[in-house]
């Protein structure tokens, strides 16, 4: 088969196709693509590196050159569109890590919340997908059951410990620091205390 053919072959359901939202997901769809085409080892530079000039080089090259083209096949237009400038796979691969791959407090919290707000709309597939899509990315982040119970604690307090939440959730997971918040939260409750008290 040509490598067009193959390219062809490689495109997933434009349901799937990235638009950041779904990167964790979409990730594992066309990485085991690439596994399964054999070119894997554009993913990383190190054919680069330790390759010499020759056939085999300018075997990887080209193919590298052609999952950059199956990846950008499986992205929404505007993010396509973004990261069209590259030219090896492992670049491109580098480059989405980067903008999609770190997760704040403030996106677990919406995404727990989003699970629990979610409503029936006659589309169990479309729920079930999406918590899929959830699990796998908090998952993925290695967000343990302490950040997310963190998180939803944070999430659930009443309005008027709003700046502790908003410092609480501002950063990313791992700067979620349970006794800083505590401390913090015990201040603001001591101050509203003493103004409740003063009117």
């Amino acid at each position: 088969m040509s490598p067009d053919g193959i390219i062809a072959m490689t495109r997933l359901d434009s349901s799937q196709h990235l638009n950041g939202a779904n990167y964790f997901v979409w990730k594992k769809l066309v990485y085991g693509i690439i596994e399964e085409v054999g070119w894997k080892k554009t993913l990383s530079d190190e054919w680069m590196k330790n390759t010499p000039i020759g056939s085999e080089r300018d075997v990887l090259s080209r193919n590298s050159r052609r999952a950059v083209r199956m990846l950008l096949s499986n992205m929404v237009f505007e993010v396509a569109n973004e990261f069209k400038g590259y030219t090896y796979a492992h670049e491109l691969w580098k480059a989405l890590e980067n903008e999609f791959a770190v997760v704040s407090a403030m996106d677990v919290k919406n995404m727990v919340m989003e699970l629990t707000t979610m409503n029936y709309n006659g589309n169990i597939a479309g729920m079930a997908r999406r918590r899929e899509e959830i699990i796998s990315h908090l998952e993925d982040n290695k967000v343990s059951v302490r950040t997310l119970v963190n998180i939803l604690f944070l999430a659930n307090l009443p309005r008027e410990f709003g700046s502790v939440i908003n410092l609480g959730l501002r950063g990313n997971i791992g700067s979620i620091n349970a006794k800083a918040i505590d401390k913090d939260l015990v201040n603001v409750e001591s101050w509203t205390f003493l103004y409740d008290l003063q009117r």
